[in-house]
């Protein structure tokens, strides 16, 4: 019986901590949902004007047609030991829990290890 508990129990971990890859294009069927978006950052832009100082990683296009946003608060900034100006470009994966903003997908991250590049 202990060794099925213990199954069941790493079966539950496992299913919780999984996380689905997902390209941007899809993340709005995600909503609700703990995935990683793998795919090409268009631009980041770094909102100094806007309360709580957001930066913006825009995927598919340009603000304001982007598809898919990762929103990193100014607070959390100095969590990053590089410059996320750097991922401009790259193809990235951010793991989170899909939020919709105005109609658009977006991941909030709080933590560096939710992106690898």
């Amino acid at each position: 019986m202990k060794i099925y508990t213990a199954f069941l129990f790493l079966a539950f971990i496992a299913n919780n901590s999984y996380s689905q890859n997902i390209a941007a294009s899809q993340a709005k069927e995600y909503v609700g949902k703990n995935v990683t978006v793998c795919d090409q950052v268009v631009m980041v832009k770094h909102a100094t004007d806007v309360n709580r100082q957001p930066t913006f990683l825009d995927y598919g296009a340009n603000y304001p047609d982007e598809i898919f946003t990762v929103i990193i608060w100014g607070d959390d900034l100095s969590k990053f030991s590089y410059p996320l100006k750097s991922l401009e470009g790259k193809k990235i994966c951010v793991t989170g829990t899909i939020i919709l903003y105005k109609g658009r997908a977006e991941i909030i991250v709080h933590d560096p290890d939710q992106i690898k590049k």
